[in-house]
């Protein structure tokens, strides 16, 4: 029987990823017959213009002979986007709607490409099967673009070597000179796309070399759902702690927050979801077609990470590879980017390293100070950590001056005592952008391990077990207890995202974390250790933290623009009107929870250090208000409060000199200037394969984890059992989430319009109701 499990989960896995990755490229040839069919009208046409009377000209080789590549261009409607993916949608429109000349098609360009949503007509004027040749021209557009025309050619040519040559060009009328530079660009971009995707296309008999990890990570899945396989689900779940890390047994694993025993069935991931994930893997793997041309293509070091983006299906990040050396936007990167949790207020000068003192001035400091103009983000967490395989990490820290207005500006870096502190214009460029860069890799640390995997992944799981056994384990019999079905939707897979966390990026044979951050994995379990020994449940809740850092709802701390402050508050007063209103439903009088023996349960698995061992929860709960303060907090934690540390990763995170997760230089003594070679040999190496492999994992790794929810606070699925009592709750609830959204997403628009930082991470039409990814 287990061999016959292990057949069927290893072909579902291979199905999944390798034929999704690979069979999913290779789409459906047209058949040469089939488009025959389409040559009811071919219009003799004059031949390819000469490129010097084009506006445009481009041209590149197909490895493939001309009358395929032709077959595959040459429909003129819904077919092309079988090789040509930027539309979002496209059909011929005129009558009587046939694939011929004359026809008229529209299309609406997809979400990952320039122009995202515009919808354009052109008009099929010519085409001949002897010439391979093609002629359409513009014909209208929503966003209009007046008095422009223009005229698009195709030619396709053999070569004796059984390739095919592609020139593409048009001839276009302007009405100005700035709409001419800007529709060529859109021409050129479009053209070389086309070409590139042509080539893509063709491409697929070729081997297509997929990252390692990737590998790695359909064997990982395979051992998961063998596990789940052969693993029982009993009602009661029992709790464990995390085994001894191998070769570093220093390491006290048990001090990490307990986790579930095993993997009970109805946690494991259904198909649906392992789909889903093939799909995420899938659409990087696409990314990975063409990477070493456009690489070859690349001159400037740094834009070079952008070539992971330039592929196909994975989005672009403007923001991030337009301002990634700015110090304004490493100064915003704290408050929208990876992680709002670190920055703050500077209350006293005795409160920041000694070292700013003398580098910037005791007077100056004091000055910023009083006027609640000095704001620092630390990681002490970092201090007593090594270089690991060849990659640095400092327990860096840094001062932002708030200028007013929402702008920041970074004034000064600390990378450790044995370093001068770095100011802004009195430290040489590629020095200044090095200490930048080893900055966000400490934030990015910091958010990912104490933050992400530490206070939402690791200490929620915790809390999904001592919940099920309190109100739905076979001891109890409480399954319908109003705070089982109030609580439900927001452990959903919760315990499933952390089993493949585990076996992945933590494990004790394949660490995907060991070789792409500078911690390695040792190093990273001693981070949220050391993090989870300072967590308090009530500290942390959302207002707790933020007053803790100097921050709150009245805006005291003069800092303008904090999306996460104040989307987090409006955020937050929802959640405690929602559960305030159950509370109040459910329980009449503060005598009903004080004698609910389903709270007293809760408490004790939760606290008991023989189950959940969480100490810092209350270890009493008697008034309705104390049970919404308990419950609004963990129902934050769970959603918005993992949603602002996971959601920013790909947009910020994507782009490798935007936020680093790993340097392979560490920062040389004294403040004299390094060379730019140095500056670029601290990133991964795109053209050697260790490097490469660091590179594709970030981009991979934020793409995967920021999959999009099913189930949100916002939408239609995350719905507690309870609503269908009480509809008017929900109903009421549901409303003031979507004006929330409405809110956000027209400040957002705004602030993009601006050419700013959005921040759209605590909108509830995207946050998830739990930690589910």
């Amino acid at each position: 029987m287990i061999s016959v499990l292990k057949f069927i989960v290893s072909s579902l896995i291979i199905l999944s990823i390798d034929g999704y990755i690979i069979k999913s490229i290779n789409y459906p040839k047209i058949s040469l017959s089939k488009l025959s069919a389409l040559d009811s009208k071919t219009a003799v046409t004059k031949s390819f213009p000469s490129p010097s009377s084009l506006d445009v000209y481009v041209t590149g080789v197909i490895d493939s002979p001309v009358d395929k590549v032709w077959a595959v261009f040459k429909p003129f409607g819904y077919d092309i986007k079988k090789w040509w993916h930027i539309y979002e949608t496209i059909q011929i429109i005129s009558p009587p709607f046939q694939d011929e000349v004359g026809a008229i098609r529209q299309f609406k360009l997809g979400a990952y490409v320039p122009g995202k949503g515009t919808v354009f007509k052109e008009k099929l004027v010519a085409r001949s099967d002897k010439d391979y040749f093609e002629e359409y021209e513009y014909v209208d557009s929503e966003p209009k673009f007046p008095g422009f025309a223009a005229n698009t050619f195709v030619k396709f040519h053999s070569n004796s070597n059984g390739t095919t040559t592609v020139e593409w060009g048009s001839k276009s009328k302007f009405t100005s000179d700035e709409q001419k530079q800007a529709l060529i660009a859109t021409q050129t971009s479009a053209y070389t796309k086309g070409i590139e995707y042509l080539q893509q296309y063709f491409a697929v008999s070729k081997p297509l070399q997929i990252p390692e990890f990737l590998l790695e990570a359909k064997k990982v899945l395979t051992r998961i759902l063998l596990d789940v396989a052969t693993t029982d689900d009993n009602a009661d779940w029992g709790y464990a702690v995390y085994p001894e890390y191998p070769h570093y047994p220093n390491i006290p694993m048990y001090e990490l927050p307990r986790l579930v025993k095993g993997l009970p069935k109805s946690q494991a991931f259904g198909p649906t979801r392992i789909g889903k994930a093939g799909k995420r893997f899938a659409e990087f793997a696409f990314a990975y077609i063409g990477l070493e041309e456009r690489l070859n293509k690349s001159n400037d070091p740094f834009t070079a990470f952008k070539a992971f983006q330039d592929g196909i299906n994975l989005p672009v990040t403007p923001y991030a590879i337009e301002n990634w050396n700015s110090d304004t936007a490493a100064a915003l990167h704290f408050i929208k980017g990876l992680s709002p949790l670190t920055i703050k207020v500077v209350k006293n000068i005795e409160s920041i390293n000694k070292n700013y003192h003398s580098a910037l001035g005791v007077q100056k400091l004091n000055e910023y100070i009083s006027q609640k103009k000095l704001l620092v983000v630390d990681y002490p967490e970092l201090e007593g950590l090594f270089p690991y395989k060849g990659m640095y990490l400092y327990p860096a820290s840094a001062l932002i001056l708030n200028k007013g207005n929402g702008e920041l500006d970074l004034l000064a870096i600390r990378l450790s005592d044995d370093l001068p502190v770095y100011v802004k214009d009195k430290t040489p460029p590629n020095r200044w952008t090095l200490a930048k860069f080893h900055l966000k890799v400490a934030d990015n640390h910091i958010m990912q391990f104490a933050f992400h995997l530490g206070y939402s992944h690791f200490a929620l799981e915790a809390f999904a077990v001592a919940t099920h056994n309190a109100f739905k384990g076979n001891l109890k019999g409480e399954s319908d207890h109003p705070l089982w079905l109030l609580l439900q939707p927001h452990f959903r897979d919760t315990i499933g995202i952390n089993y493949i966390a585990r076996n992945s990026l933590i494990s004790t044979d394949l660490p995907f974390t060991d070789t792409t951050f500078s911690s390695g994995t040792p190093q990273a379990l001693e981070i949220v250790i050391k993090a989870w020994k300072q967590w308090d449940y009530v500290k942390s809740s959302f207002p707790n933290q933020l007053l803790e850092r100097g921050f709150d709802e009245a805006k005291t701390d003069g800092l303008e623009g904090f999306s996460y402050r104040d989307d987090g508050f409006r955020l937050w007063k929802i959640l405690g009107n929602y559960v305030s209103s159950y509370v109040d439903a459910i329980y009449v009088t503060d005598d009903f929870v004080s004698s609910d023996n389903g709270i007293k349960n809760w408490i004790d698995e939760i606290t008991s250090p023989f189950k959940a061992n969480v100490n810092s929860f209350p270890k009493e709960i008697k008034t309705k208000k104390a049970l919404v303060d308990v419950i609004q907090n963990l129902i934050w934690k769970t959603s918005a409060g993992h949603a602002v540390l996971n959601f920013a990763q790909y947009q910020v995170g994507s782009f490798t000199p935007n936020a680093p997760i790993s340097l392979l230089q560490p920062v040389p003594p004294g403040n004299d200037e390094i060379s730019l070679e140095y500056l670029v040999s601290s990133l991964p190496n795109l053209k050697d394969p260790a490097g490469l492999t660091k590179a594709a994992f970030q981009v991979s790794f934020s793409h995967f984890l920021t999959e999009p929810s099913d189930y949100t606070l916002g939408g239609p699925k995350a719905i507690s059992p309870l609503a269908e009592k009480y509809p008017h709750i929900h109903e009421r609830f549901q409303l003031e989430l979507k004006l929330l959204s409405i809110d956000i997403k027209a400040r957002n628009e705004k602030i993009a319009k601006a050419g700013g930082a959005v921040y759209p991470y605590l909108d509830p039409e995207f946050v998830p109701a739990s930690v589910d990814i």
